[in-house]
């Protein structure tokens, strides 16, 4: 069964195959019945390469940078017992509630990872209900964003 897309429609699923499938642009042209051309202005448009790129580090990456960050302003304070300044203890203090917050909180690409493989699943049972979901896919990452930005 071919399902029609609407104009929209295309470029969601474009969007949810190059950010979250890693799909070429020339696939996603030829899966869509669009042009490449038309495929890398909506790449620039939207900024999927940015997104894209977002959701590659990883919680534990970010971790992994956090406690070495911590650590060399942990051992500068240390180091200068006499001259502990304020600036130092708000730098330990703001990375310490960082660290907290990655361990404590689902970090975006793991909640992603999770839904990506909801919606392969969906893909499969009810292509018309994936593509209505993929159109809140957008809306539901600026959210989770942007309350992990407020938590941190």
């Amino acid at each position: 069964m071919i399902i029609p897309f609407q104009p929209n429609d295309r470029k969601i699923w474009a969007e949810t195959l190059y950010i979250r499938r890693n799909f070429g642009l020339d696939l996603i042209a030829y899966t869509l019945s669009e042009t490449k051309e038309i495929i890398e202005d909506w790449v620039k448009e939207g900024q999927w390469e940015k997104k894209r790129l977002s959701l590659v580090t990883s919680r534990t990456i970010q971790l992994e940078c956090l406690f070495q960050l911590l650590d060399a302003a942990t051992k500068k304070v240390l180091d200068h017992k006499t001259d502990l300044k304020v600036s130092d203890a708000e730098l330990i203090l703001k990375y310490t509630k960082a660290i907290k917050n990655l361990q404590t909180r689902q970090g975006l690409s793991e909640v992603l990872d999770a839904f990506d493989e909801y919606f392969v699943w969906l893909q499969r049972e009810d292509c018309p209900l994936a593509i209505q979901v993929g159109a809140t896919y957008d809306s539901f990452i600026n959210y989770y964003s942007q309350q992990l930005e407020k938590e941190a």
